[in-house]
């Protein structure tokens, strides 16, 4: 089995490369399902954003009707977060806080 695997037959590779981009298919609907449940694996990483933002943003005691919440806020980002609209090139909000 293995020999044939490694023996570079074009069928070989063609089976290969689609076992994977189903693999591949199958872990991304597993992951995006998962969303409707509170998030699922999407929420990993979130703390510490919110951690990084909550001191930079107005409590809902003080905003007046003039600004945004710390709840509006929050909830504004973990929707993008979840959506994946954060994790665009250029946007340095990992976890690595």
């Amino acid at each position: 089995m293995s020999n044939e695997l490694i023996s570079g037959d074009l069928n070989q590779i063609v089976n290969f490369l689609a076992a994977c981009g189903g693999l591949g298919t199958a872990s991304y609907g597993l992951v995006d399902g998962f969303k409707a449940f509170g998030g699922g694996v999407s929420n990993f990483g979130f703390c510490y954003i919110r951690k990084s933002v909550e001191p930079l943003i107005v409590s809902n005691n003080n905003a007046g009707g003039k600004v945004f919440g710390s709840a509006d806020v929050i909830a504004t980002l973990r929707a993008n977060w979840l959506n994946g609209m954060l994790n665009r090139p250029g946007f340095r909000g990992g976890c690595s806080v």
